[in-house]
């Protein structure tokens, strides 16, 4: 139920392009929870014009759990930490794959609010790195 939700609202936010459902795509990030080395498989990988244009996207790797969701939450929250801290920078250096980032969205009705708060936190970002 939470995807079909976090699907409606990806429907609803204007600087989608494409997005899919990671089901049967074969992505996943792997990452290491208590010693153990395992793979998850993100819910949605998303394709977004964040300002820059449609031809240079961002390419989110989009995480929905519930916060209620105990041993799934955890491994979704390794996971997404997992991406954010080693697979993002890894993939966004080679340069060969474009721009990569990930979003947890524990609530699939804030969705469309928690991306455009991306988007804006980027520009941001980009914004102060090239006026240095």
């Amino acid at each position: 139920m939470w995807e079909q939700n976090a699907a409606q609202a990806l429907e609803e936010i204007d600087g989608v392009i494409c997005y899919a459902e990671n089901q049967n795509l074969g992505f996943t990030i792997p990452y290491t929870i208590k010693g153990a080395t395992k793979r998850c498989v993100p819910d949605f990988l998303v394709r977004l014009d964040d300002g820059r244009g449609r031809s240079d996207p961002v390419n989110l790797i989009l995480e929905v759990w519930d916060k209620r969701d105990g041993k799934i939450g955890q491994m979704k929250q390794t996971m997404a930490e997992t991406a954010r801290t080693l697979w993002i920078p890894a993939i966004n250096n080679s340069g060969e794959q474009g721009t990569w980032g990930v979003i947890e969205i524990c609530d699939p009705w804030d969705l469309v609010d928690s991306v455009r708060m991306m988007v804006a936190t980027r520009r941001r970002e980009e914004h102060y790195e090239v006026q240095q």
